[in-house]
């Protein structure tokens, strides 16, 4: 399967065809969950001599082809809705938190007493902090 589209940043059809069971190209567009060589292949270029020789060498390597199916199995089964939505969550949570928002039905504590500091919350690495979005 190829899906080389350079207007589609997280195009769901590489997954798909993981899900699959399939072999994704994708194009060098910041398809997040492609990994070249580990669960797809990945297009620098839009040179076809690229296509080319990728399907050449995947035709001489039954065994990695086979090996980035297995991989693109594994990634499109990290990127489920259930998955993805209890990720969705957790960065919820962690931003209330954060900010002394009590919500709904959460697990969160409460905001701290007036005129008592708020401990700081560990952010996971990549998570900026509330200050730096704008």
């Amino acid at each position: 399967m190829l899906a080389n589209s350079g207007h589609e940043p997280f195009g769901l059809v590489g997954l798909e065809v993981m899900a699959a069971g399939g072999l994704a190209i994708t194009g060098s567009t910041g398809e997040d969950y492609a990994d070249a060589f580990r669960n797809a292949l990945v297009l620098e270029t839009d040179d076809p001599v690229e296509v080319v020789t990728l399907l050449r060498l995947i035709k001489e390597r039954p065994d990695l082809a086979a090996s980035i199916r297995k991989r693109g199995l594994a990634t499109a089964d990290d990127f489920s809705w259930e998955k993805v939505i209890d990720q969705l969550l957790l960065r919820i949570d962690l931003a209330a938190a954060q900010q002394a928002v009590r919500l709904e039905g959460a697990d969160v504590p409460p905001p701290p007493a007036k005129g008592t500091r708020r401990k700081p919350v560990a952010r996971p690495k990549g998570v900026p902090s509330p200050k730096s979005i704008t």
